[in-house]
């Protein structure tokens, strides 16, 4: 009897996780899998999203390859992506992409400003300064 193990996607946990929105941009700027090439390869072990978010983790918070958590695929995976895909300008692709549809999307507003108006957040007004130059 064959049994097909499928693993369950991996729980969003970090705040440099893809949101699904952010997922839908990056997805289609990454190269297709090796196994639908004309050249082929084996099918990845790993969905794409759990890739990029390890090396969205990595990136955010600075720490070693090794270091990475355990709920994400294994570092040296990842490593493997991050280094193939900085290899053959994914990852410079990726950057300029989104810094296109960055520009495209015009300014964002300065933090405090008024939003679908309701009004700004006050801060108390009657409060001393803690302290003063006499």
């Amino acid at each position: 009897m064959n049994a097909t193990i499928t693993a369950l996607p991996r729980r969003r946990r970090y705040p440099s996780d893809t949101t699904d929105t952010e997922w839908e941009i990056l997805a289609p700027l990454l190269p297709a899998p090796a196994s639908t090439t004309p050249t082929g390869g084996h099918p990845e072990a790993h969905p794409r999203r759990e890739i990029a978010d390890a090396i969205r983790y990595v990136v955010d918070n600075g720490c070693k390859w090794r270091a990475l958590p355990s709920d994400f695929p294994p570092w040296k995976t990842v490593y493997g992506f991050f280094a193939r895909w900085a290899k053959n300008g994914v990852l410079d692709h990726v950057r300029d992409q989104l810094r296109r549809i960055r520009v495209d999307a015009g300014p964002v507003p300065p933090p405090g400003h008024r939003h679908h108006g309701l009004p700004e957040r006050q801060g108390r007004r009657d409060r001393q300064p803690r302290y003063s130059r006499v």
